[in-house]
């Protein structure tokens, strides 16, 4: 009787790691921390596409991506280091991602399609008329 039980709870184990618990197209297929503890933490480009043509970007560049909901944008040109706080949050059943931030009295908001949330990396997509842009990012 405990070989079947052990077995049952293997069967079980293994159907839920290889069937549906991928939220993401590109992963993770499993995971334990929640969306909000793995999002949270500083971040850097690593590669922008648009429509699959990599584009220019700083390697400088930031997101500090706070527990509550805010953030805060950090691009550098140059020498010169600028700042745009801002929020972010989860909708779409948390497939997507909104990431509002000011500068300079002007505020952007961009939605973008979650492809990767892990402990380390964030892939996001976001469609802006015939183009798509693609951005990675590594956690520091």
């Amino acid at each position: 009787m405990k070989k079947i039980n052990i077995l049952f709870v293997v069967a079980i184990i293994a159907s839920v790691m290889f069937c549906g618990c991928k939220k993401y197209d590109e992963g993770p297929t499993i995971t334990f921390r929640s969306n909000v503890k793995r999002i949270t933490g500083e971040w850097k480009m690593t590669k922008s596409t648009r429509n699959g043509v990599a584009l220019s970007f700083n390697a400088n560049d930031r997101y500090k991506i706070n527990k509550d909901g805010t953030m805060v944008y950090t691009w550098v040109v140059g020498s010169t280091s600028t700042t745009a706080p801002g929020t972010w949050e989860f909708f779409s059943d948390d497939d997507s991602l909104r990431m509002t931030r000011t500068y300079l009295f002007v505020t952007t908001t961009f939605e973008y399609a979650i492809k990767r949330l892990s402990n380390s990396e964030l892939f996001i997509e976001r469609q802006d008329g015939n183009d798509l842009y693609r951005v990675e990012l590594e956690k520091l």
